[in-house]
């Protein structure tokens, strides 16, 4: 895939690939506003943050009158309280990482943007796909 522009805001960080050959795009969103004292419990210096993916010329890469189909994924979920708790032993790496779909459909394509508009909780990761509705 290609990466492409993603702007960030203050609080969320954003990665976006897309795959102009299968017409789907997938974007890494984070939260994280997170102190980590070394040998401490952390504290959430974070909130839940209300954002939108927005795709400009979205008719273009996914297709004139076409729906696109959504689906986002929190891949990790308290990150601070996994980070110490990693760090004292009491869980192991494989018990922190999560792929639960919190979110899917479909959405129209208006005046050829694509607006897909999601919360993420404090200290989370979310892998978000979108993709032709064929």
């Amino acid at each position: 895939g290609q990466r492409v522009e993603a702007s960030r805001t203050e609080r969320l960080g954003t990665f976006v690939c897309a795959y102009k050959s299968s017409k789907k795009l997938y974007a890494l969103v984070w939260n994280f506003k997170l102190k980590i004292p070394e040998g401490e419990i952390a504290i959430e210096m974070g909130s839940s943050e209300t954002s939108s993916l927005k795709v400009r010329d979205a008719a273009k890469f996914f297709g004139a009158g076409k729906k696109v189909k959504f689906s986002r994924y929190l891949i990790c979920k308290d990150v601070g309280d996994d980070a110490y708790r990693l760090f004292k032993g009491e869980i192991k790496a494989d018990e922190v990482n999560s792929d639960t779909l919190v979110d899917s459909g479909t959405s129209s394509i208006i005046g050829g943007e694509l607006n897909y508009g999601f919360t993420m909780p404090p200290s989370s990761v979310s892998l978000i796909e979108l993709s032709s509705a064929e």
